[in-house]
């Protein structure tokens, strides 16, 4: 029998949602989400407004932005 493959390698998760955290209170924009992105080390951002239905499958790449009624980031997580 050939011996069986290797399991898949995984890239770590670069999210880093402490890196992030600046842009808490600030109006959600695109610009802000690119910075977002870039300097939690992100492969891509999420937006959720209130009221919002979202998956619930945990991606490690994306950085996700919970907006308040206003429109300003309450909180940011990686997710």
């Amino acid at each position: 029998m050939p011996p069986a493959p290797p399991p898949p390698q995984l890239a770590p998760a670069a999210c880093d949602e402490a890196a992030a955290q600046f842009a808490v209170g600030q109006v959600a924009s695109a610009a802000l989400a690119e910075q977002v992105r870039q300097r939690g080390g992100a492969q891509r951002v999420r937006t959720v407004r209130p009221g919002d239905m979202i998956t619930m499958e945990f991606d490690p790449g994306r950085l996700n932005l919970e907006l308040d009624a206003a429109g300003k980031v309450a909180r940011v997580r990686c997710g």
